[in-house]
């Protein structure tokens, strides 16, 4: 999924990664980076009732990597089509199953925008550097 949705041909941000997850969620998203950095609406996805739409809530005062970890973690639950509210973790659950199963599922989430910010990572750091330097660097063990 990382994968289809980093470009490999030009350089990977927040907003191509997000078009090209419209694509796999179904749905048209929108990413608002108007909230601040540990708010209640930070990192936060809203869906229309008919399911075309989706927002995500991201903070405008955090590094572009940071917004991206909290667009990826969100991506995931619009692409696998699953909640996870946050009174979730702090309820009382029916069973320990439910728990264990919403707990779960943020932590797919969670993988999958860290692997999201990697994949970026390494695609920004291929369109900075030719790709020869790159293969010297890593023969050598040096990083850029």
């Amino acid at each position: 999924m990382v994968a289809r949705l980093v470009p490999p041909t030009r350089p990977a941000t927040v907003d191509t990664v997000v078009e090209r997850a419209a694509t796999e969620a179904g749905m048209a998203i929108r990413v608002v980076p108007a909230v601040e950095r540990g708010t209640d609406l930070s990192g936060l996805v809203v869906t229309s009732t008919a399911g075309r739409l989706g927002i995500i809530f991201a903070p405008a005062d955090a590094r572009t990597d940071y917004q991206l970890y909290i667009v990826g973690h969100e991506l995931w639950h619009l692409i696998r089509r699953h909640t996870c509210s946050r009174t979730a973790w702090t309820a009382e659950y029916t069973s320990r199953w439910a728990a264990w199963r919403s707990r779960r599922r943020e932590a797919a989430c969670d993988r999958f925008a860290q692997r999201l910010g990697l994949a970026v990572r390494r695609n920004q750091q291929r369109a900075s550097h030719p790709i020869a330097r790159i293969m010297l660097d890593e023969a050598f063990g040096v990083r850029p």
